[in-house]
């Protein structure tokens, strides 16, 4: 791996206030020197080594797209990286990596406190404007390359996205749940599944489900969903939507778009965010899908009106039992908003397609509790 960046004091400042862009090249280091190389300051990286994860094939599979675009140079892109002052006790560092909303040439000077307290560094991109599968694999190999020269925690290394409308930060934390074990979720966010609320569809796009245990892994990450300016309805619906999916790490944080305005972050939500992220337990082990094994997306919905369908996607014991929790969870959202009759159908075909479950008996369950509504 080459690991290039400028450490003259002179290009270091004008970096940090938005001025040169140059970066001196160096050999390899000890990764020891690399951090007190780096060690409170902002500096450029470029990296020339992909990560295993982060082929074209790879990312096709873990983003569910079809990818027909030449491939990324890796070496062609700059990094912008903040390195705390100090690890922590046992010499180790988290990682934040920045999906950001546009190009920038600084750093989020307001919270370098907060990297250096929580032993964090912080990484993002200078250019923001690539295809969301490349912006995907760019993360990845940050990550890679970074904890090869520096002593990184693979049990700390979260990401932000930090907006748009194309949402690569969501989308890539669900896909490489291994890499990621925290994210925060900012301007947008949307759901794994279509929503709907009786006849009502919320939004006919949704991000697609990653393959079977990437899906898994993911629901044991800790997640943040930050409450801008307004809390509407669809958002409650999205949120509600990974409690359905079995996501149970998950908070939800009111942040305006001021202290959320790149790069002056506010430093209160990151540290809050932080202190969340560090506090979820360790993640259980996941068996890897079988070979050949294909993940089917069948909204919840969806599989409520067609339990066939349901039952032919599930592929199994385990599998029926979680589609017929999905679809008593979709259930109770229509319980909460007093929608008793689309609820009861879900809860019915729950109870005949899936009898032998747990689910089913949590359907019986409600079926007496709304009856006669």
């Amino acid at each position: 791996m080459k690991l290039t960046w400028a450490l003259a004091s002179i290009a270091l400042a004008a970096m940090v206030f938005g001025g040169g862009s140059g970066m001196a090249k160096g050999a390899d280091v000890p990764a020891t020197d690399d951090t007190a190389a780096m060690a409170g300051k902002l500096s450029v990286l470029s990296f020339t080594e992909r990560s295993p994860l982060s082929s074209r094939a790879e990312l096709a599979k873990r983003l569910s797209e079809k990818i027909t675009d030449e491939d990324y140079d890796l070496g062609k892109e700059a990094f912008l990286v903040y390195v705390p002052k100090e690890a922590d006790a046992k010499g180790k560092l988290g990682l934040i990596y920045l999906f950001n909303y546009k190009d920038t040439e600084d750093g989020p000077e307001p919270c370098y406190p907060v990297f250096d307290e929580a032993h964090v560094i912080f990484v993002t991109t200078k250019q923001a404007s690539q295809a969301d599968w490349v912006r995907c694999g760019l993360a990845v190999d940050a990550v890679h390359n970074l904890k090869k020269s520096l002593k990184v925690d693979e049990k700390r290394v979260y990401a932000i996205d930090g907006g748009g409308h194309t949402l690569p930060g969501e989308r890539c934390v669900l896909g490489y749940p291994e890499v990621f074990t925290g994210s925060y979720f900012g301007w947008n966010f949307e759901p794994t599944h279509q929503i709907r609320v009786g006849r009502v569809v919320y939004d006919n796009e949704y991000i697609p489900r990653p393959p079977a245990a990437q899906w898994e892994l993911a629901k044991q990450r800790a997640y943040v969903f930050a409450v801008m300016d307004q809390w509407d309805d669809y958002k409650k619906l999205v949120y509600q939507s990974f409690q359905q999916d079995g996501f149970k790490r998950l908070k939800q944080m009111r942040v305006d778009s001021e202290q959320y305005h790149y790069p002056n972050y506010a430093p209160g939500w990151l540290k809050e965010a932080i202190a969340f992220w560090d506090a979820a337990p360790a993640p259980v082990a996941v068996k890897a899908a079988p070979a050949g094994a294909e993940q089917v997306n069948t909204p919840p919905a969806a599989a409520a009106a067609n339990p066939q369908a349901a039952g032919k996607a599930g592929g199994g014991d385990g599998a029926s039992a979680a589609e017929a929790q999905r679809i008593v969870n979709l259930a109770k959202s229509y319980i909460s908003a007093q929608r008793f009759e689309p609820a009861r159908t879900r809860l019915n075909a729950v109870v005949q397609k899936y009898p032998d479950t747990p689910a089913a008996k949590e359907a019986k369950e409600l079926l007496d509790q709304i009856k006669g509504k």
